[in-house]
Order: C-alpha cells, then sequence, then structure tokens
C-alpha cells in the first residue's frame, strides 16, 4: 500500500487506505439515513474493503445539536439489516463498527455517559469516526446562559461547540448527517438567534479529519 494513498493510526494499529475509509463513511452515512434499499448493497460490499487483518474496531461517535432526532428515528427503525444486526456483527463481512456514544441510543446515561465524551477528548476512543446529527449554534450569542448542553461531567457542563471543538482535533472523519447538521437546517433560519450553523461551516471548508477527508455531508 502506498504511503501517499493511506494512514496509519499508530494509536490502534490500524491502517487502511483513504478510498476504504471514504466508503466505510458512506455506509455509515447511509446507514443513519435509513435508505434501506442502499443499506444492504452497501453492506454487502464492506467486507471486501479490508483485507485480513482489517482494523478491528473504528468507533462512531454520534453527537445531537439542535436537531429534531428525525436521523436518529431513521436508523432506529431502519430494516434489512437492523441496528442490532449491524452493531452486533450479524451482517457477514460487517464487523467492527462500534457505536460508543449516541445521546439516545447507548446504555450508558447520566455521567457516565458524559465520561465517554471525556475519554474521546483524551484519545481513548482512537480511531474514531465523528457523527453530527443537528446543527451547532454560536455560544457567544448566549450571553451568560448556554444553547446546547449535551453533557455534564463531575459538575461541569459540556457544550455541543466544547465537544466538537476537541473532537475535530483527533477524529479519522467527520460526518454531518442531515440538514440541520449540513447545512443549518431550520435552527439556521431567519433570524436565528442562536446564530445556528452546520458543520461545514463551523470547521470550515479547509478542515480534514486525519485520514485527509473533509467534511461528508449527508443531508
Amino acid at each position: 500500500m502506498e504511503k501517499a494513498n493511506s494512514i496509519e493510526i499508530v494509536s490502534s494499529g490500524i491502517s487502511m487506505s483513504r478510498r476504504a475509509f471514504t466508503k466505510l463513511v458512506t455506509v455509515v452515512s447511509v446507514m443513519a439515513l435509513g435508505m434501506q434499499s442502499s443499506i444492504s448493497t452497501c453492506l454487502g460490499q464492506l467486507g471486501k474493503l479490508f483485507g485480513n487483518p482489517g482494523p478491528e474496531v473504528i468507533n462512531l461517535i454520534w453527537l445531537e445539536g439542535q436537531d429534531c432526532a428525525g436521523d436518529t428515528i431513521s436508523i432506529k427503525q431502519a430494516s434489512n439489516p437492523t441496528l442490532i444486526d449491524v452493531l452486533t456483527g450479524a451482517v457477514p463481512g460487517l464487523g467492527g463498527l462500534k457505536l460508543v456514544f449516541h445521546p439516545t441510543l447507548m446504555a450508558e446515561w447520566g455521567d457516565d455517559a458524559s465520561k465517554v465524551l471525556v475519554d474521546a477528548m483524551e484519545g481513548k476512543y482512537d480511531p474514531f469516526v465523528l457523527i453530527l446529527e443537528g446543527s451547532i449554534p454560536d455560544e457567544t450569542k448566549a450571553g451568560e446562559g448556554v444553547f446546547c448542553v449535551i453533557g455534564e461531567h463531575k459538575e461541569k457542563i459540556l457544550t455541543l461547540t466544547e465537544v466538537i471543538d476537541s473532537l475535530s482535533r483527533r477524529c479519522a472523519a467527520a460526518v454531518a448527517l442531515g440538514t440541520c447538521a449540513c447545512y443549518g437546517g431550520i435552527p439556521s433560519g431567519k433570524p436565528n438567534p442562536t446564530g445556528s450553523k452546520g458543520l461545514l461551516d463551523y470547521l470550515g471548508t479547509d478542515w480534514k479529519g486525519a485520514l485527509g477527508l473533509p467534511v461528508v455531508c449527508v443531508p
């Protein structure tokens, strides 16, 4: 594998081509949007992407910002395969996807759930794909308050922007799911009191993850 076309995440001993990882991100995006007719095709190809040995685990960290949870509802209702099939590796050739954080679907709650985010910011879940559902507010417009809190750890609140700022510096790739995450959606409509914007605008068009990929938008 040529160095120019591949990346190694040394801490986890994982090496894959950028092309393979791009396809993986596509699979995750399609899955999340509940495009069931396409899921089976994508998942059938996924097992061919990685040689033996391939990456053992790719963690998924799914954040929800200003949203209606529509994408979460879609993935929960997906069939052929179901969400359980995907996460338990029941689909042939699809192992190693681990949803370590999702505010609706994870078993942990409260401080235990927030600790997953803190650990991720400290690098304990590398390599991971950052997935955002919902738009991002401008906390500088919140005055003495706050617009979007996604956790609390040791009596300290975790804002969406704080977590994204940290995780975007170490994630392998970032995926924006749905119109709100991609472009701001309804929360960004006039007069847009929270200064809402999508992940692409927030991180910028020049931003790239560890694998050299820009924000992957799936509206």
